[in-house]
């Protein structure tokens, strides 16, 4: 729960601060957000081309939900390694925390300090 929740917040917060960010420079960054997205759904579909046997481009519909999917993806990193770092962080503060997740537990097994 604290996962989606927190990506999903970190996204929409992503996208507030580039809307904000746009506007004090007076240029769209959705652009620059959009051209790294076409780029890397372009890479995708030229390895999958030859697999599929066919001849694809991608779509703006396609480049925008990419986009959207990167950003996202980027908050569900983000927001794992924050709860990775204060599962390793707070005991050592004197700060308890529950037990970590399942997914979590072999990570957090690999403590580094």
């Amino acid at each position: 729960m604290s996962w989606s929740m927190g990506a999903l917040v970190g996204s929409l917060g992503f996208v507030v601060r580039l809307a904000v960010l746009s506007l004090l420079l007076g240029s769209n960054l959705w652009v620059v957000m959009t051209n790294a997205a076409a780029r890397m759904l372009g890479w995708l579909l030229t390895v999958l081309e030859p697999v599929l046997g066919l001849s694809l481009a991608p779509t703006i519909v396609q480049v925008q939900v990419m986009a959207a999917v990167l950003i996202l993806l980027q908050n569900i990193v983000y927001t794992l390694t924050l709860h990775i770092v204060s599962y390793w962080i707070f005991p050592r503060l004197g700060n308890p925390v529950s037990e970590p997740p399942e997914p979590l537990r072999p990570l957090v097994a690999l403590d580094p300090l």
